[in-house]
């Protein structure tokens, strides 16, 4: 598969690994999170706020520094937890009142809304074509070597001002537009205008 398609792995193994981190800086944030939407007890047990946060930097990390084919594990394990998000995310949003997530941790404490429906769909997406490319033999770890790859992360691959201000081609027999003459033509065309006024009669 091409290989731009590192960023969809990537995205989903930031993902988890920040709210990993934003969990961690705020274990109190999970007690309230999707308080309200009627989703069973154990979802919020202290079990679930202990090794959830766990099990999402292990899979955000294996999901980028492990290779072929034990990634596919670290990526299945990633796209069931994304699945599972944004099905919590659909029984929120139908929820009667106000319901928030706590996704990543204190700081994600506005209520669950489209926004973040439509960016948990973008997750899943993200996940299943990370998904399919582990199966066929990608990762993310195996990718990192090539220069292409870095390409795409660093932005390489962005058309310069050299490409986007190009001349355009001029059809046989034309003559070039004004605009894309040069000063120095200007100047020549200027002098000479200026001499031959100078020698033509009175």
């Amino acid at each position: 598969m091409p290989d731009f398609l590192v960023l969809a792995p990537l995205v989903v193994a930031v993902t988890l690994v920040v709210a990993a981190v934003g969990k961690w800086r705020h274990p109190d944030a999970g007690q309230t999170a999707f308080e309200g939407a009627g989703l069973p007890a154990w979802i919020g047990s202290g079990f679930v706020r202990r090794w959830h946060p766990v099990a999402e930097l292990v899979l955000g990390l294996g999901i980028v520094l492990l290779p072929t084919p034990w990634n596919l594990l670290a990526v299945l394990g990633g796209a069931v937890l994304v699945l599972a998000y944004l099905v919590l995310v659909i029984i929120a949003v139908r929820a009667p009142g106000p319901v928030s997530c706590g996704c990543f941790g204190a700081e994600d404490t506005a209520p669950v809304s489209g926004r973040t429906l439509a960016r948990n769909i973008l997750l899943v997406v993200a996940a299943v074509i990370a998904l399919v490319d582990a199966a066929l033999g990608g990762s993310v770890i195996g990718r990192l070597g090539s220069l292409a790859v870095w390409g795409w992360l660093l932005g390489l691959h962005w058309p310069s001002p050299s490409r986007c201000w190009r001349r355009p081609p001029v059809p046989p027999g034309q003559r070039s537009p004004s605009r894309w003459r040069s000063p120095t033509w200007r100047t020549t065309t200027r002098n000479s205008r200026t001499t031959s006024a100078r020698r033509s009669p009175t």
